[in-house]
């Protein structure tokens, strides 16, 4: 079976908060639906390994998957992959110091076998490059407001 057409888009932030604290967030994959709009519950399979997802796809409909950390580097570098379900998708995030935060480069991207990604892979992209921008705008705030 052919390996499904992902796209990938990058996003980068600045985050008025330090590396550890933007590091700590995000590998706890459990916080993910606190910033992330589709994603109704992650919760760990096997702690810092592997986790499952129950997300809105569509508006219509709830969909799981499974997942893995693909990188752990609390010096500045978390990654998983989506490996069960319907979509297949990874995200990647960088932190590197920055003023008095943290800059925050995340690449991510998701496909689907068959004619329909590449019929709907565009619009997708568009809406996750959109949809991207407020998550981290809300990550933001999150990290912000803890330090408060």
């Amino acid at each position: 079976m052919a390996e499904p057409k992902v796209f990938t888009a990058t996003y980068t932030a600045h985050i008025a908060a330090p590396i550890e604290d933007v590091y700590a967030f995000l590998a706890d994959v459990t916080r993910t639906p606190t910033w992330r709009e589709h994603m109704d519950e992650v919760s760990w399979i096997d702690p810092g390994e592997t986790f499952r997802v129950v997300t809105s796809f569509g508006p219509w409909r709830k969909v799981e998957m499974r997942g893995e950390v693909t990188a752990s580097e609390p010096s500045g570098r978390f990654a998983y992959r989506i490996t069960e379900g319907p979509l297949k998708a990874h995200n990647e995030y960088v932190l590197e110091p920055e003023d008095e935060g943290t800059k925050l480069t995340m690449t991510g991207g998701a496909g689907m076998g068959g004619l329909l990604m590449r019929v709907v892979g565009p619009i997708v992209a568009k809406a996750y490059t959109r949809t991207t921008r407020k998550e981290v705008a809300r990550l933001s705030e999150l990290l912000e407001a803890a330090r408060s």
